[in-house]
């Protein structure tokens, strides 16, 4: 399916970030290491904070949603897994959580590329995506 609208676009930001809130709180409860507890509740509040961010940019750039379609996007390009059981070994669990950071920031770097015309929205996503590559050098 094709993301041709800002709209689109911050919509399914949004569920990227929301799928990452449920993968960290799900291995946060299937591992028992207390620093990989304390870095998953830390992503957790990134990811909360990111979610605010792009609902603000929704509510403020609702004209420029309408004005310019985008094209070159689909989603499917940025489908990330994020499957364990809550018995997922701590390796399983950073492999999956490595991925899942890669993917979200490379959705975040091709949308700021694509929307370059609306230089305060491209700004937000290159935010986004040096937030998610701190992630990965986090984990």
């Amino acid at each position: 399916m094709s993301l041709g609208t800002l709209g689109a676009i911050l919509k399914y930001a949004i569920s990227l970030e929301n799928t990452a809130i449920i993968f960290y709180e799900k291995a946060r409860t299937g591992t028992s290491d207390q620093e990989l507890i304390d870095v998953f509740e830390s992503l957790i509040i990134q990811n909360q904070k990111s979610i605010k961010k792009l609902k603000r940019t929704r509510r403020e750039h609702t004209i420029e949603m309408i004005l310019e379609p985008i094209k070159g996007l689909e989603r499917a390009q940025f489908i990330i897994k994020t499957q364990s059981s809550e018995g997922s070994d701590d390796k399983l669990l950073l492999v999956l959580a490595r991925t899942m950071e890669t993917k979200i920031e490379e959705y975040y770097i091709a949308v700021a590329e694509k929307i370059g015309f609306l230089a305060e929205v491209s700004y937000t996503f290159q935010q986004l995506a040096e937030k998610h590559a701190e992630n990965l050098s986090i984990l």
